[in-house]
């Protein structure tokens, strides 16, 4: 599901940024958002991986990067980065301003980053920051509107005066 999709659908995304050999994506990265994955699948919230090679030599295609996640049996999305203007840093990199991997993001309801942390990341602050996203949408969803105006404690409409009380003499 692409980004923008998950977004429209009110659903938290975890990304990853990796490569396939940055020893730390593999040992941790990597396998920490298919915990994750699997640990929040009933949970609004989705998960993606984005593959980005910082040099030529390094560049790997999209049928290898399947044939290395089917190895490792990783069931999240992968997409595949591009090279952009800014090289060695890929297009989605940059747009992210992600200069190293791993890199995880959470990104809200709205697409809006919220958490960021490159390289080792307990999977409890990972976890907490999705579940408070999570908890804040349904609060937002979830409370209930303000009841209507029913005047004052004399049964007076709000924002009108009270006139003087006159009598005939």
């Amino acid at each position: 599901m692409p980004l923008h999709e998950a977004h429209a659908q009110g659903f938290v995304v975890i990304v990853l940024f990796f490569r396939i050999n940055c020893p730390l994506s593999l040992a941790v990265g990597l396998p920490q958002l298919e915990r994750l994955r699997h640990r929040y699948r009933e949970l609004p919230v989705r998960f993606l991986a984005v593959h980005s090679s910082c040099t030529r030599e390094e560049r790997r295609s999209a049928r290898d990067v399947q044939a290395f996640m089917a190895a490792h049996a990783f069931s999240f999305p992968v997409c595949m980065d591009r090279p952009g203007t800014h090289w060695p840093i890929p297009k989605t990199m940059h747009n992210f301003g992600v200069a190293a991997t791993p890199t995880l993001l959470i990104l809200d309801q709205s697409g809006h980053e919220r958490f960021r942390h490159t390289g080792r990341v307990s999977d409890c602050s990972v976890g907490a920051g999705t579940c408070r996203l999570i908890a804040d949408e349904l609060e937002r969803v979830l409370r209930p509107s303000p009841p209507p105006s029913c005047g004052d404690m004399h049964g007076r409409a709000t924002g009108t005066r009270r006139q003087p009380h006159c009598r005939d003499a």
